[in-house]
């Protein structure tokens, strides 16, 4: 019998488990990061078909037909014009392909290639032109350098496609060039080479920088798919995959299997041994059933003790016998007893539910309903019964069994929720002090608390208890539900919550009113019903809370995304659109641009914000009244200490850090609660401008994704000043 040293090395690393086979899908780090290159190859397709033909149609109508092989060149633009059709029928089928996160890898592959035909193309026109004139040699180099350019622009979030596109005609053309009689060429071959190197260190940059944020998303995406403690796919990750499996079945006229699992004893182990016993005992079942599992079966955890299987590909002409064997598997993993203590050991049992789509339902809600409620019905037969498992439920239990599709916001939720108005309207202060002692243990999230007065921070409990009262009020409607929980989620990833903490918060509001019922009167039935409709609206919400985190994500990716400048233009042509472009990213109350001047002070040169503009710049006045200079305006400490560190530097909380500026920003009716200071570095090292972000949460810039992304704006702003021709 192994002992719990001996488990753990059975199974290194837990909880980082990653997920296998074909339920992958969505957990995977790897795949979401190279879909995310994939995605952003292929938004370049529609685009580069008019940004490659209509240059080369260019090319061949100007060139003068008794300087170049004529026909030879209308067949280079007609094979362009076949590429580039060829790569938008890549397009369409990418776009037509349903599992394309599952397959980004594949066809990241298939775009590259594509990239590489469009390059070589571009490197065959230099090859086939005859002897022509100066100016023709000139138009073509000048042609194939802003292709090259807009093409590496566009392929920036993939270096090797960037680089496949722009090497073969680089190569090409600056070979001709430097080979050429004309001392002009040459000298247009040395610039144009030195081009094509400024155009693929550009491309490498901003990368890094898209490979670090959407590597970032990928982290996050995953920890809110996981259960922290086991490493399984938790309840939301184990709705997509029975949702993607569903889709499968019916396509391929197979049965779906849905396994509701409660341990039996469980309880009496965390209350006799202590939560450390059950976290243990939890770990190695979690750690025996992904032993017995196989690649169409997965096993996830729903929260506590309560565990949900999957199973493809069931023959519906031998259900039975199949999910025998199944089960069978997960029975055997359960035979020998588990440690939970140095010298104690438990024997749990198991109560599982099962239902099959289509039977039971045609959506992972229904399902798992359905076989929550034979998991129940199961449970109050418990003395009495043969088996461990039961396959749907059935019409002569000891209880009525209509609760098992309840709607959860439909007319018997709103009798139910009704009923235990006073038991939920109970639990929920001991779950705002617990959510708010969670948030002040994580190093993260205390920078929020930090920045909060004490009123600030009861207003604050009392807008989450005014949520969750709506969450389990009878009277809410789903699309209600979901948009409030869609500004709350707003709130929470600007504040620096992260979805893991979400996951973990919701969990425990659903063991807390479990708990409550313990004490309450009501039967095992009843009780199940009102936890599986709290916790279907629990999943509703934190749906919405993570798609308006993914929304924010996207938008700050966006900004981070913008192309880089061309050669020839000029710096403050751009300069306020950029600093506009940032203003209007959520939570940024405003953004300012400071420039090391001539005397070396930092000076204020613009300001930007989307909603308060005049009531901004008001401030900065104030700021330069406050600092006995009406017209240079004053910097604030991060901006003056991110320029003499040349670090980027942070005030997490404006009531704290500057509270001169704080109450300015509150007289004038501003939402700054902290800010971030960005310096921008020249060729020498040396900082010339210093960017700075005005927030509206405290703690905002806080979190790693935003640090990462404040990191690549400094990569992107210092390719700017490089690439642009700024006037002093």
């Amino acid at each position: 019998m192994s002992t719990p040293e001996s488990q753990n090395k059975q199974a290194p690393g837990y909880p980082n488990v990653p997920s296998e086979g074909r339920f992958s899908v969505g957990l995977n780090q790897a795949g979401d990061v190279s879909a995310d290159q994939a995605r952003a190859v292929l938004k370049t397709i529609p685009v580069g078909f008019a940004g490659g033909v209509v240059p080369a149609g260019v090319i061949v109508w100007l060139i003068h037909p008794e300087g170049a092989d004529t026909v030879s060149l209308w067949l280079w633009f007609a094979w362009m014009v076949m590429a580039h059709g060829l790569r938008v029928a890549l397009w369409i089928a990418a776009r037509r392909d349903h599992a394309f996160t599952e397959h980004a890898a594949h066809w990241l592959i298939r775009l590259r290639l594509g990239v590489l035909v469009l390059g070589l193309s571009w490197a065959a026109l230099p090859v086939l032109l005859s002897p022509v004139t100066p100016f023709d040699e000139l138009l073509v180099a000048t042609v194939i350098a802003a292709v090259c350019g807009a093409g590496v622009a566009q392929q920036s979030s993939d270096a090797p496609s960037a680089l496949l596109f722009m090497v073969p005609p680089a190569v090409s053309l600056s070979v001709r060039l430097l080979g050429a009689s004309d001392g002009t060429l040459q000298t247009v071959g040395i610039l144009s080479l030195l081009y094509f190197v400024f155009l693929g260190l550009a491309a490498r940059r901003i990368h890094a920088s898209f490979l670090e944020l959407s590597l970032l998303h990928a982290q996050a995406k995953r920890q809110s798919l996981h259960d922290a403690l086991t490493g399984l796919p938790n309840r939301t990750a184990f709705h997509l995959l029975l949702q993607e499996a569903i889709a499968r079945a019916r396509r391929r006229g197979t049965e779906v299997a849905v396994g509701y699992i409660d341990l039996d004893g469980f309880k009496e182990v965390n209350d006799t041994h202590g939560h450390d016993a059950g976290d243990r005992l939890l770990r190695e079942v979690t750690r025996r059933w992904r032993l017995a599992l196989r690649e169409t079966e997965l096993i996830a955890r729903l929260g506590g003790d309560e565990f949900a299987i999957l199973i493809e590909e069931v023959d519906p002409r031998e259900v039975v016998d199949q999910l025998s064997t199944v089960f069978g598997r997960l029975e055997a993993a359960m035979a020998k007893p588990v440690w939970v203590s140095a010298h104690q050991t438990a024997v749990i049992g198991m109560t599982m539910g099962v239902s099959r789509y289509p039977q039971d339902g045609s959506e992972p809600d229904l399902l798992l309903r359905a076989a929550d409620a034979a998991m129940y019905q199961l449970k109050l037969r418990k003395a009495t019964r043969t088996s461990w498992w039961q396959l749907g439920v059935q019409p002569s239990a000891a209880e009525p069994t209509h609760t098992q599709t309840t709607d959860p916001y439909g007319d018997r939720a709103r009798g139910m929720l009704t009923e235990a108005a006073e038991l939920l309207e109970r639990s929920n202060p001991y779950f705002i002090e617990a959510f708010y002692a969670d948030l002040e243990a994580d190093p993260g999230s205390r920078a929020v608390l930090a920045g909060l007065d004490a009123s600030q921070l009861t207003r604050l409990k009392q807008h989450q208890s005014a949520y969750l009262a709506m969450l389990v009020d009878p009277r809410t409607s789903r699309q209600a539900l979901m948009q409030r929980a869609q500004q709350m989620g707003k709130v929470h990833s600007l504040s620096g919550v992260s979805p893991a903490m979400l996951t973990g918060a919701s969990m425990r509001y659903r063991a807390l009113i479990d708990r409550r019922l313990d004490h309450a009167e009501w039967s095992s039935a009843r009780r199940h019903s009102l936890l599986a409709l709290v916790e279907s609206r629990l999943g509703d919400a934190l749906q919405a809370q993570f798609e308006a985190s993914d929304a924010i994500a996207k938008s700050y990716l966006d900004v981070l995304a913008l192309p880089p400048l061309v050669r020839d233009e000029r710096w403050h042509d751009v300069l306020q659109e950029r600093l506009n472009a940032m203003a209007r990213l959520p939570g940024i109350s405003g953004v300012a641009w400071y420039a090391v001047r001539a005397d070396a002070t930092l000076g204020l040169e613009r300001t930007a914000s989307a909603h308060q503009s005049d009531a901004f710049t008001r401030f900065f006045d104030a700021l330069g009244a406050q600092g006995g200079e009406a017209g240079r305006r004053q910097p604030d400490r991060a901006s003056v200490l991110a320029w003499k560190t040349r670090r980027i530097a942070r005030a997490d909380a404006w009531l704290v850090d500057e509270a001169d500026g704080y109450a300015r920003a509150l007289d004038l009716g501003l939402s700054i609660r902290c800010s971030a200071a960005i310096p921008l570095m020249n060729s020498a090292d040396e900082v010339w401008a210093v960017l700075v972000l005005y927030g509206d949460y405290p703690g905002q810039f806080v979190p790693m994704s935003m640090q990462q992304w404040m990191l690549g704006m400094q990569h992107q702003w210092g390719s700017l000043r490089n690439s642009a021709s700024p006037v002093q």
